[in-house]
């Protein structure tokens, strides 16, 4: 069975560079790749890849927004260039951590771990409900959203918040 992958990355040079090193390697499946979390949202709920390979560090939603945004949420590998996240990824069962710049055979010894866990059938949204909770229930959560306004950002507290809507990939608030 082909892994089907999605790359999410707001860097379209680091996409690029993940699908040169994916073609490389046997059973996997490129099926899409997204530039932001709000479209990798989407993108996961319509085509359902067995294996997302994730950036952290993105406008709108990270990394992590986007793996709690997730009713089901796939496999997951974060790939990102700052380290200090790898504790976090894995408290929310992460495969994988590649830290760039890494090597095609670190990238294939992290798909080839994803293999062994969706062929194996492991119960990922099993694995990663606790922790959500875990995490919701100590007081971990968003005070403050970044919303773009025309060509501004602006800040907005969640307390003045009552509801939240996206529609072609814009926030309405």
């Amino acid at each position: 069975m082909a892994l089907r992958i999605l790359i999410v990355d707001d860097e379209a040079p680091a996409r690029e560079r993940l699908k040169r090193y994916l073609a490389t390697l046997e059973g996997v499946d490129v099926i899409g790749e997204a530039g932001g979390g709000v479209q990798a949202v989407e993108m996961i709920e319509a085509q359902a890849p067995n294996l997302v390979l994730l950036d952290i560090q993105m406008p709108g939603l990270d990394g992590f927004d986007v793996v709690e945004a997730l009713e089901d949420p796939p496999a997951i590998i974060f790939v990102t260039a700052y380290d200090q996240y790898a504790i976090r990824a894995f408290e929310v069962h992460a495969l994988d951590y590649l830290l760039k710049p890494f090597s095609r055979e670190r990238l294939a010894q992290a798909i080839h771990r994803a293999r062994e866990a969706v062929a194996g059938g492991q119960d990922l949204s099993a694995r990663l409900g606790p922790l959500l909770e875990s995490l919701a229930a100590g007081g971990r959560h968003v005070t403050r959203l970044a919303v773009r306004d025309r060509e501004c950002i602006r800040l907005l507290d969640t307390a003045d918040v009552d509801w939240i809507g996206i529609k072609e990939e814009q926030v309405m608030v």
